[in-house]
């Protein structure tokens, strides 16, 4: 999926037992076979980061995170440190296997889709599922900082692997604004797109209102407070306070994105989010919100006046859990709608 990056001047090998070794702290598990996939095991973003971390610290060979996916076993990590051969990139990850047109699961502001697996295997439905991710992820090239970059370069590798509809977008966050516009232009192009889904997605920051920016802004740094040490939460509140209140922040990040590659990758999203206006999308449009969602604005207010039809589905969790501990019923909500776009 990734380029592998490696530090060629290092020759540290570490053995099939050290790699397990490695798995198991960073897993917090013990007893993990050779052959044992790290997201069965119930691995995140963070955990990923933390194994590669280590695997750089040991060896001095540098990997993306998205590596994971090219080495989700301790006995194929091993042959990817003795070979650390580039494999081209893809902006499409296989999150479960299946038959007929595939669901295409489009990133958030990260640009990441490592947190879009627990999602995309749960889904109960035949269809095969795909996360799309960032150009830039992997830091083999310079991501994207335009929404109509980033849909340009979905779109043209879409219609390479399924040349025609029916078509099923979904978009995770800021994924849902992407999984629009690359909709617009399907239908625009005379195919059609059987399921667009958002994730707790929402339109441009400067659509909401300026009381709706205000409160958006409190619960950010009410995050911060309950995340970060105290100092660094006082630093980031202070940052939110002294920004105009018609700019929307962007919410508190956690240390998934403290890499350079990572932190690149997310300006250049925010960038292109802040200089990006949502365009009306005349086809319907199925809403997956969070009961205790970031975004405390009923979705019909923002994008009642920008799409065609809105049909709204309450889940369990929040902006963040939807994609981990809630997982479980967000797909369950969401092969429902899957099964019945397949019928239609």
């Amino acid at each position: 999926m990734g380029n592998v990056l490696s530090n060629a001047a290092s020759d540290t090998r570490l053995s099939l037992g050290e790699i397990v070794g490695i798995w198991e702290r960073v897993l917090r598990l013990s007893r993990i076979h050779h052959d044992d996939d790290f997201f069965s095991l119930g691995g995140d973003s963070l955990q990923a980061l933390e194994l590669f971390q280590e695997i750089e610290r040991r060896t001095g060979k540098q990997f993306p995170v998205t590596a994971i996916y090219e080495a989700s076993t301790p006995q194929r990590l091993g042959a990817l440190l003795d070979g650390c051969a580039a494999v081209p990139f893809s902006p499409f990850v296989l999150l479960k296997p299946g038959v007929g047109e595939p669901l295409f699961i489009v990133h958030g502001l990260g640009g990441n889709v490592i947190e879009l697996t627990k999602l995309g295997q749960a889904i109960d439905a035949p269809n095969p599922v795909y996360a799309i991710q960032a150009k830039g992820v992997d830091g083999s090239a310079e991501p994207f900082d335009r929404v109509a970059e980033m849909v340009a370069y979905y779109l043209a590798h879409l219609r390479d692997f399924q040349p025609h509809g029916p078509y099923h977008l979904a978009g995770y966050s800021f994924g849902g604004v992407l999984a629009m516009e690359m909709a617009r232009h399907l239908l625009a192009a005379g195919e059609t797109v059987a399921l667009l889904a958002f994730f707790d997605s929402f339109a441009h920051p400067q659509t909401f209102s300026k009381a709706a920016r205000h409160i958006i802004r409190l619960n950010s740094t009410i995050t911060a407070f309950r995340t970060k040490p105290v100092s660094k939460a006082f630093t980031f509140a202070l940052a939110r306070l002294t920004r105009s209140a018609d700019v929307l922040p962007e919410p508190y990040f956690p240390e998934e994105f403290s890499d350079p590659v990572s932190r690149k990758v997310l300006v250049a999203a925010l960038t292109a989010r802040i200089n990006y206006w949502p365009v009306s999308y005349p086809g319907p449009v199925e809403f997956f919100r969070p009961r205790a969602s970031m975004f405390e604005i009923a979705p019909e207010r923002i994008w009642g006046r920008l799409l065609g039809d809105l049909t709204l589905h309450a889940v369990p969790g929040d902006h963040h859990s939807i994609l981990r501990e809630h997982a479980p019923q967000l797909a369950s909500a969401v092969s429902t709608v899957l099964r019945r776009a397949r019928l239609s």
